[in-house]
């Protein structure tokens, strides 16, 4: 079958795939990436609701206990009478420990999503040269069998990115809900103690225009709350 012509639908396959291939959403590597920035985006947005709590005030004390029962030594907070306080929300998730450790997380789990979704694209595409080289030796059978097996290829590839993509947005939706529950948590308890009225979260791209240094209570947060989720981790 040497110097056989190669019949027109294999050219036509040849031009659908290659079109259809690279410029499908299947195969973008930044998939997991766009996710992650999503839930960011949500992580930031959601904390700006953490409170809105106008209480008595309580005696305070360099204690406090933990859901769990822990008692951890966490700094004293600024005496409030139904003030508004805030948190810099780009410095408390620079610097809180369990943040940190759930971004991991979540990095970790996309570059291995993505490491799985390059092996099938490099398998497919491999297989693609192979029958593009043997083309012109090949029977009409053989052309319509590497058809099948190459779109095969493509369909599993793309069911398995949204697979992959469906598991990765719910895991990366429980770990925001635990994340903010620990902060929500907190506020309250030291909310209560120190009667703050608000407390806000505050970004430079958000729409609080000033906000006083005093009212600022983000390293004393972080360094409470990474003093409870250290005494939890060695509990």
């Amino acid at each position: 079958m040497d110097g056989r012509a190669r019949p027109p639908f294999f050219l036509f396959f040849t031009t659908i795939f290659y079109s259809d291939f690279w410029a499908s959403n299947i195969l973008n590597m930044n998939t997991f990436q766009k996710i992650l920035i999503g839930i960011n985006a949500l992580l930031l947005v959601a904390v700006v609701a953490v409170l809105a709590l106008y209480v008595k005030a309580k005696p305070s004390d360099s204690s406090s206990t933990t859901p769990e029962g822990l008692v951890v030594n966490t700094p004293e907070l600024p005496k409030a009478q139904g003030k508004i306080m805030y948190i810099n929300i780009d410095t408390f998730q620079s610097k809180y420990k369990y943040f940190k450790k759930i971004q991991k997380e979540l990095d970790d789990l996309a570059a291995r999503n993505e490491r799985e979704l390059k092996g099938m694209q490099d398998k497919l595409v491999n297989t693609y040269k192979k029958y593009e080289k043997d083309a012109n030796l090949m029977t009409d059978l053989e052309m319509k069998n590497a058809q099948q097996d190459l779109a095969g290829q493509e369909r599993s590839m793309q069911e398995r990115e949204e697979k992959l993509s469906m598991d990765y947005a719910k895991i990366a939706q429980n770990k925001q809900s635990e994340y903010l529950d620990k902060v929500k948590d907190y506020m309250k308890r030291k909310s209560g103690e120190h009667n703050y009225a608000y407390v806000l979260a505050y970004q430079r791209e958000s729409n609080i225009l000033y906000a006083q240094d005093s009212l600022d209570i983000t390293n004393l947060v972080v360094e409470g709350m990474n003093a409870e989720y250290e005494a939890a981790q060695n509990k």
